[in-house]
């Protein structure tokens, strides 16, 4: 479970004394944890999303009701989305009625349940999750890196 308020500073970022950690039972599993597929009929943002989700660095510490928690907000994620892109319904007398799922209220509570599967930095910090994703150097940062090298081999010579 995530902690209250602003989003913890990442590890690197803190300083001074740190609370001692809690001491969490550990339980040890042999089976790999499958990762359903997204349904074919979800809404392509809805679909999207899920499978970003996929792709997410959190996503290793996900057992099964953490995917069958994802694939309930991607179904009301795709129903939003349909009702949103069905635009306004009206009634008989032409007015206006509230659609089923397409209100900020409801997406309100997307965002809440998304939080939960630590889908942003923010959330992710929160659950004391930290991913540093490797990035590709350009040229121009490889050819640096090479000359800087050079350079200390030079001077220290």
């Amino acid at each position: 479970m995530g902690t209250r308020g602003p989003a913890p500073k990442r590890d690197a970022e803190r300083a001074g004394h740190r609370s001692q950690d809690y001491n969490a039972d550990h339980v040890t599993l042999d089976e790999p944890v499958e990762i359903p597929e997204a349904d074919s009929t979800w809404h392509s943002k809805a679909k999207a999303w899920y499978e970003s989700l996929v792709k997410s660095g959190q996503s290793r510490f996900y057992e099964p009701s953490d995917w069958a928690k994802a694939m309930l907000i991607a179904d009301a994620l795709s129903e939003y989305m349909a009702d949103v892109d069905a635009g306004p319904a009206f009634d008989d007398n032409g007015r206006p009625l509230s659609a089923r799922f397409a209100n900020a209220a409801t997406l309100k509570v997307l965002f809440s349940e998304m939080a939960s599967l630590g889908v942003t930095e923010s959330d992710r910090r929160r659950m004391r999750i930290e991913i540093e994703r490797k990035r590709e150097q350009t040229e121009d940062e490889l050819a640096d890196v090479i000359r800087g090298q050079f350079e200390a081999l030079d001077g220290g010579g």
